[in-house]
């Protein structure tokens, strides 16, 4: 496998169907498969009916978990890390969100098999049971993998549950807390990424007008996944590929472990500066509370961007990719 760094999209063949309703998002334009994401989905692509669009940002937000808290940007008064949360909605089961994360879990644990192993957990009931998975560890990476999101909305809506605030907080990366108890619950500086799968029907039915405006709903990254193609003789991706794709990401693994404060670059910083008014104003009503943490989510992903291509410096290309994968979950 040779890496390609101007990767412009998926690739069709002739298998290839459409599921996608009239209202789909618009794919995800090809500023997005910048770099070693944009080499993954040209990797799998060929041998998935996994839809492109999760299969970059579960990769991005898998990728956002692996490299710790460590590398950060600064808004305001607030840091910011890598960390990010994606729910992916289908139509229906067969819109293979399930298969999307394979493929992303499979790869990155090549890259660090021990965080595939320790640090990816299912199963959120409560903000207590949330903070417990990190409370004795000295590694705080978490990626919370739930493939049926459901269960986690109706815990968020049980009397005296405090599963949202804990969930809100771990996006912020503040300390976790449960002081209501006999014996207080206490993670400090945790890093906390979410992998969430749900069908359209269930969200509409579950995710509630509170949940869309007491921030829940907008620290989530919503990708909306079909099937891409029909394979009938699938095959799987050859392992050789892989374990280069994988050897790459270690390497830049690696190199985040040693980066710290990322600021943009100057051709950066003028398209920041172009584009923070309509990011930061958003839309009004239940919209517009669900997308209000937009410049907030394109940074953390122009972040993982430029960890990916092994800089410490926030460039013009990541800062395009970014606002390229955020473009489509924004309308």
């Amino acid at each position: 496998m040779k890496p390609a760094y101007s990767f412009s999209g998926p690739r069709g063949t002739a298998a290839e169907i459409d599921c996608a309703p009239p209202s789909w998002p618009a794919p995800l334009g090809a500023d997005a498969f910048h770099g070693l994401a944009g080499c993954f989905i040209r990797l799998t692509e060929p041998y998935s009916e996994a839809d492109p669009a999760p299969l970059l940002v579960q990769l991005l937000v898998g990728f956002g978990n692996l490299v710790g808290r460590g590398p950060h940007f600064i808004a305001g008064s607030d840091l910011h890390f890598t960390n990010n949360f994606v729910a992916v909605l289908g139509q229906t089961s067969k819109a293979r969100k399930g298969m999307s994360w394979s493929l992303v879990k499979h790869v990155l644990s090549r890259a660090e098999p021990r965080w595939a192993k320790d640090h990816i957990k299912s199963g959120l009931a409560s903000g207590e049971g949330l903070i417990a998975a990190l409370k004795d560890g000295g590694d705080k990476r978490l990626l919370i993998y739930e493939p049926e999101f459901s269960r986690v909305l109706k815990a968020t809506d049980r009397k005296d549950s405090t599963l949202s605030d804990i969930i809100r907080q771990a996006w912020d990366g503040t300390d976790l807390a449960v002081l209501t108890r006999q014996n207080p619950l206490l993670v400090r500086e945790p890093m906390i990424s979410m992998v969430a799968h749900i069908t359209i029907e269930e969200i509409r039915a579950l995710l509630s007008d509170l949940t869309m405006l007491n921030g829940f709903a907008n620290r989530f990254l919503w990708v909306c996944a079909s099937r891409s193609k029909s394979l009938p003789d699938g095959a799987p991706v050859p392992q050789e590929d892989i374990d280069e794709l994988a050897g790459l990401l270690k390497e830049r693994l690696e190199f985040a472990h040693r980066v710290g404060l990322l600021a943009r670059e100057e051709e950066a910083r003028e398209l920041w500066h172009q584009e923070y008014k309509q990011l930061s104003e958003g839309e009004s009503g239940l919209f517009g509370a669900a997308t209000a943490r937009a410049e907030a989510h394109v940074m953390r992903i122009a972040c993982t961007y430029a960890l990916l291509d092994g800089v410490a410096e926030i460039c013009v290309e990541h800062l395009r990719a970014a606002l390229a994968v955020y473009a489509p979950l924004a309308n």
